[in-house]
């Protein structure tokens, strides 16, 4: 005989759950798609600002056409004091890269927060804003006539629109994850290579403590090769580069501080000291920089240290033979 049973009345009322997949691989996914259209915004105004702070690496191999195929993804104002590098930076890329530059951010931070603290749609606004921009760009290129000559820009847009809509769609609808405490090992290998690919840790260096010694620096780019690397192969860049090794350890050390959770007291005294060691280090490298500048600003000295040293030999010479030797009188 069969029976009808009942269900639980304190059984909890269904709830609608999330329209997206939320384990765990896939959102490592989204967090690494996020991370995607930082690194290629912060890449490729890396690679103008260290190609503007050091000008001895103008010379690298077809670094005019990379410039030249990269430049509206580079804002001037950030990487060069606004000034031009190539002729494709004089177009109306500044806004735009800038405000790339700051959507990625936004992409970012929004993609691995452990919450929705905007709210589900205004998470989308950071892609919107970077597709107008990059919509923006490409107009103007085809306008202009560019799009050739800037074809490595369209593309790496069209890569930083996938990655973002792929991260701000996944964040929209798949449950957040939960929050886990940062260790050392966050931002470790950015570090890294930061400190191990050396020409920007230099750079930075020298847009700090020495911006002057940049000028003289491209002034002697159309001299002889020995004098055209006068500005960098001297002590002073050892200090540049350390200089900007610290302050990339000081991002490091704010990246794990912010947002506060753990450790906070600790890593707020390293971020002191470590800003009290940057200002330390900066005083006695922008007096050997401003030294090396007004050696390489001089005229050339090839004859002074001459004039004591044949003086000094005639004198002996006089004294050795008195009456048979005539030397000429010392310049």
């Amino acid at each position: 005989m069969s029976t009808i049973a009942y269900a639980d009345p304190k059984a909890p009322a269904p709830t609608l759950g999330s329209l997206g997949s939320a384990d765990e691989e896939h959102q490592a996914r989204v967090r690494q798609a996020a991370c995607v259209p930082l690194i290629i915004m912060i890449g490729v105004n890396l690679i103008f600002f260290v190609h503007f702070w050091l000008p001895e690496t103008s010379r690298f191999p077809t670094s005019h056409w990379w410039l030249t195929q990269l430049a509206p993804l580079a804002s001037k104002a950030l990487t060069s004091s606004g000034e031009s590098q190539v002729e494709a930076q004089d177009g109306p890329w500044g806004l735009t890269a800038l405000l790339l530059l700051a959507a990625s951010f936004a992409v970012f931070g929004v993609c691995r927060s452990p919450r929705l603290w905007l709210g589900p749609w205004l998470m989308a606004v950071p892609t919107i804003v970077g597709l107008v921009s990059a919509l923006l760009i490409v107009i103007a290129l085809i306008i202009s006539g560019g799009l050739t000559a800037s074809m490595v820009s369209v593309l790496l847009l069209i890569l930083w629109f996938v990655a973002a809509g792929f991260a701000t769609v996944g964040k929209i609808f798949d449950a957040a994850p939960p929050v886990r405490p940062k260790t050392w090992r966050h931002g470790l290998p950015l570090l890294a290579a930061y400190a191990i690919i050396g020409p920007i840790p230099t750079a930075v260096g020298r847009w700090l403590f020495a911006p002057e010694l940049r000028e003289v620096a491209d002034t002697l780019q159309n001299n002889e090769i020995a004098l055209r690397l006068a500005a960098l192969w001297a002590p002073v860049t050892g200090l540049f580069y350390l200089s900007g090794l610290l302050v990339g350890i000081t991002v490091w050390v704010a990246y794990q501080w912010w947002p506060p959770r753990e450790r906070v007291a600790a890593l707020s005294l390293a971020l002191v000291g470590l800003l009290v060691l940057i200002g330390l280090l900066g005083w006695p490298t922008s007096n050997i920089a401003s030294d090396r500048v007004s050696i390489l600003e001089s005229a050339s000295p090839q004859g002074r240290p001459l004039r004591p040293v044949r003086s000094r030999l005639n004198s002996r010479a006089r004294r050795r033979w008195p009456s048979t030797v005539a030397w000429p009188r010392s310049a």
